[in-house]
């Protein structure tokens, strides 16, 4: 996203600012390739609904700070918003749904309700002005400019003098799709900017850790796929991660369930090193009990990812498949792929355990 160009202008000109002056870091994933997962792990700084570690909001409520939620789609679709606490008593909420009004589509449908990137940026300045700034604030902020169909009847043509109309989102047509999708990008950064100016005339920038990432990629064919969520690869699951902060050491691969707690080191002037480059990031296709694909990623983009269905595995650096009873016959892979499986099977048992728990606790209540 920041190296990326249409017609000799750089799509997120803003962003590529902040990096440059900040921190970015190069090897960050999502690690299911969908917003409600990236959102649950984001917030709640794991994959699972599970009680073992603090929720983001929860800590900042607990800390003092006051928090506002502003977000461009429907933050209940998934139960986002009940999951992470976005929801809970003291937060600011407005999200597609507060305005639904204001949308961008005709339908009122959970999954397709999204606002303009000049709504969100609208309320974000009318928070921001009711603020009591004695007090430290969060704001969360959720643009949605670059989900499919890649643009609305309203959005401006920052690089680009057409929109691809739906009908023709084609493989054959998978350059002006992705000249839509950067021109969409483009408007991302213009919503980013208005942040930032919004805080620099407010002599508010330098005091703020400002963290911006994706929830995932998108593959724009070319990989075979439009979308996300279909496969375990960079186009799909590859995500910005920038910050305003430069004195971060970032050598490892970062995970969306690692980036709550860089941003609060960020915020507190915490040390905040990451120099793991054999740490591994996990990433999944389909449901921890019934997995179509999982797979690690480290640190230089090195990739083993297993599919279920063939009983097979794919790494990255030997660009080739093997089958299971291979790399557990093969020193130098046996490590990998044991470490893969026994991660997974424990995020299920922890999950399994954690939903147990739950429906035994509401049978005793019952």
């Amino acid at each position: 996203m920041l190296e990326q160009q249409i017609n000799g202008q750089y799509v997120a000109p803003v962003m590529r600012e902040i990096a440059r002056t900040g921190t970015s870091a190069e090897y960050a994933y999502s690690h299911t390739g969908y917003t409600v997962t990236s959102l649950m792990a984001l917030f709640n700084r794991e994959l699972i609904q599970h009680d073992h570690r603090i929720r983001l909001i929860d800590f900042l409520q607990t800390s003092g700070y006051g928090i506002s939620i502003i977000s461009g789609q429907d933050e209940s679709f998934g139960d986002i918003a009940l999951n992470t606490g976005m929801t809970k008593e003291g937060v600011n909420y407005f999200d597609a749904r507060t305005a639904i009004e204001d949308r961008v589509f005709p339908s009122k449908d959970s999954g397709s309700l999204r606002l303009s990137e000049e709504r969100v940026v609208e309320q974000f300045q009318k928070r921001f002005s009711e603020l009591d700034l004695k007090t430290p604030q969060f704001m969360y902020l959720n643009f949605q400019a670059a989900h499919f169909p890649y643009s609305h009847p309203n959005m401006q043509k920052r690089l680009i003098k057409e929109f691809i109309p739906r009908s023709e989102i084609v493989p054959e047509n998978r350059d002006r799709v992705a000249a839509s999708y950067w021109n969409a990008i483009s408007n991302a950064d213009w919503a980013v900017g208005q942040v930032v100016d919004t805080l620099k005339k407010n002599n508010l920038y330098d005091q703020t850790t400002l963290v911006i990432l994706g929830d995932h990629g998108e593959s724009l064919f070319e990989d075979g796929f439009l979308g996300h969520g279909h496969a375990i690869n960079e186009a799909q699951t590859h995500i910005p991660l920038v910050f305003n902060d430069s004195n971060l050491e970032i050598r490892e691969a970062i995970g969306q369930v690692d980036v709550a707690e860089m941003a609060i080191r960020s915020a507190f002037e915490l040390p905040n090193q990451w120099l793991k480059p054999d740490k591994t990031v996990f990433q999944l296709v389909g449901t921890l009990s019934l997995p179509t694909l999982i797979g690690h990623v480290k640190y230089g983009g090195g990739r083993i990812t297993f599919d279920f269905r063939s009983e097979q595995a794919y790494l990255s650096e030997l660009k080739q498949w093997k089958t299971l009873q291979e790399l557990l016959a093969d020193k130098n892979q046996k490590d990998g792929i044991t470490h893969l499986i026994s991660e997974w099977e424990t995020l299920k048992w922890h999950e399994y355990d954690f939903r147990e728990r739950n429906r035994k606790h509401s049978f005793e209540k019952k």
